[in-house]
């Protein structure tokens, strides 16, 4: 039998994504919640690493010996050491569309918002 690839979640996930690692015999999962020692230990003969907004610093991913992938979720890439992670081999990968609706919807929130205001305020200062 195959050897179980070893995943760190680095802060905790929605239930859904714990199932589907709890439902696949090829992994085994622990979930941190912050970067602390004890991290950097299990870093050492881990595969997989899920990361949200935590930073990840040189020191931590430079430990890692069997690294292969850094999933962040989320879009952007900042809070992740790309030197390092370059230098063990791992590939980065992030949900670069994941949230794209909800901005969108935002923005769109945002200017109609916006042109409720500028609508009132002539309004508002007939009135004063």
């Amino acid at each position: 039998m195959p050897e179980k690839k070893k995943i760190l979640v680095i802060q905790n996930i929605h239930q859904e994504g714990i199932k589907l690692l709890e439902d696949n015999s090829s992994y085994e999962f622990e979930i941190f919640d912050e970067i602390n020692e004890d991290l950097r230990h299990k870093i050492v003969d881990c595969d997989a690493i899920s990361i949200r907004t935590a930073k990840l610093p040189n020191e931590i991913i430079s430990s890692a010996k069997k690294l292969q992938v850094i999933s962040r979720h989320g879009v952007g890439y900042d809070n992740i050491d790309l030197k390092s992670t370059k230098e063990i081999g791992a590939t980065l990968t992030i949900t670069a569309t994941a949230n794209a609706v909800a901005v969108a919807e935002h923005v769109m929130f945002m200017l109609l918002n916006l042109s409720l205001i500028h609508i009132s305020e002539p309004t508002r200062l007939r009135r004063i």
